[in-house]
């Protein structure tokens, strides 16, 4: 007979199962493997730390028009891949994983912005019909609003340290900052919903998540452009400050807004 005591079997994290899911589609969730920690880093590593935000700022800078801009298309970058995230755990599974910025780990590309994310925890939220739902590491969400308030949580969670950072630079101010947030995790959303064929509840959930007491509070309007979800931005990417850059179809402050 086998002595399973002596012959454990390793168990994956359920967190595991829909992080693989959720990087079949998106830039996110890759685990960690052998050789690869040349770029990465925990996503809290940059708050009071003057010199890595310079260090990330000076190669931003020179492929934006100017440090404000390159300092906001850093968070907007982050803000791109950890909404991916989130909203890919969301749609696929009706889960949002844990989003400790200590535990999370961004790669951050030549251009000194964020080019993927990655949790290194197992915990996560779900509702209570969900098959791991009593598992320790499940955290229960009461009902969808309740999950939707959880996923905001955590994309606030992850993107603050980098937008304090910024904010005490003075290069943009963290109100301001967390506008440009929440039009990127709208269009995340939109963009996951049309990748999982839930292009719907994507358009809800991004309704839900933009709470009017929330930092990334921002209209949600979307329409269909080709077949795809096109979501009008709150803010300004900035972009129009350089001539050599397409500017924005959805631009606030160059196109005519439609509501």
């Amino acid at each position: 007979m086998l002595d399973i005591t002596r012959n454990p079997v390793a168990v994956e994290p359920p967190l595991r199962r829909t992080l693989r899911q959720a990087a079949a589609i998106t830039a996110g969730g890759q685990p960690p493997v052998a050789g690869d920690a040349a770029g990465w880093e925990p996503a809290d590593a940059i708050a009071d730390d003057r010199s890595r935000l310079a260090a990330q700022l000076e190669p931003a800078s020179r492929n934006a028009p100017g440090r404000v801009a390159g300092a906001l298309w850093m968070i907007e970058a982050r803000a791109w891949y950890v909404a991916e995230l989130v909203a890919a755990t969301l749609l696929l599974a009706g889960r949002v994983p844990r989003l400790d910025p200590a535990s999370v780990d961004v790669l951050i590309g030549p251009e000194g912005q964020a080019a993927a994310v990655r949790p290194r925890g197992t915990a996560f939220h779900c509702r209570a019909g969900d098959r791991d739902a009593g598992h320790p590491d499940a955290r229960v969400a009461a009902d969808e609003p309740a999950l939707l308030a959880a996923a905001r949580d955590e994309l606030i969670a992850v993107c603050g340290p980098l937008v304090a950072a910024v904010d005490a630079s003075g290069l943009r101010r963290a109100r301001v900052a967390w506008r440009s947030v929440g039009d990127r995790v709208v269009q995340a959303l939109g963009h996951v919903g049309d990748l999982t064929g839930r292009r719907d509840a994507a358009w809800g959930m991004a309704a839900a998540i933009m709470a009017p007491a929330s930092p990334l509070r921002v209209p949600v309007a979307f329409e269909l452009r080709d077949g795809a979800s096109f979501g009008y931005r709150a803010t300004c990417c900035l972009s129009y400050r350089d001539a050599s850059c397409e500017r924005c179809d959805s631009c606030p402050v160059l196109a005519p807004r439609r509501r």
